[in-house]
């Protein structure tokens, strides 16, 4: 129990440095912009198809794919998070050590923990 606290604390604080981050992230987009503050405001299911929808016009565009994985994560869709997770550092690569790392670790972590149960 005491190792499952802890390691669920430090996923949480892993993932809360990552959303400090997104909050300093100032893209020109306005359409990042909307997604951002649909997401701010907990509406992840409406940030997730205003980012999915913005993937379908621009495949390549990798805000698109990390505010996807943001909300799937938020969403607890482990599988689908982590697929626009990884998709979205696949085009960026240097986002792995303080935006997509973060969740994908976390992520992996929430994954053991439910086949522990």
């Amino acid at each position: 129990m005491v190792i499952q606290t802890t390691v669920s604390l430090r996923s949480t604080l892993l993932v809360g440095k990552s959303v400090g981050r997104l909050e300093s992230l100032r893209d020109k987009k306005p359409e990042h912009a909307a997604i951002k503050k649909t997401m701010d405001r907990g509406q992840y299911n409406e940030a997730l198809k205003m980012a999915l929808d913005r993937q379908r016009t621009h495949p390549g565009d990798a805000y698109s794919w990390y505010y996807a994985g943001v909300c799937y994560y938020h969403l607890k869709d482990w599988d689908n998070a982590r697929q626009h997770l990884q998709e979205a550092q696949r085009i960026f690569p240097t986002w792995e050590k303080e935006w997509t790392g973060p969740y994908l670790r976390a992520i992996e972590q929430q994954a053991g923990e439910a086949k522990k149960q």
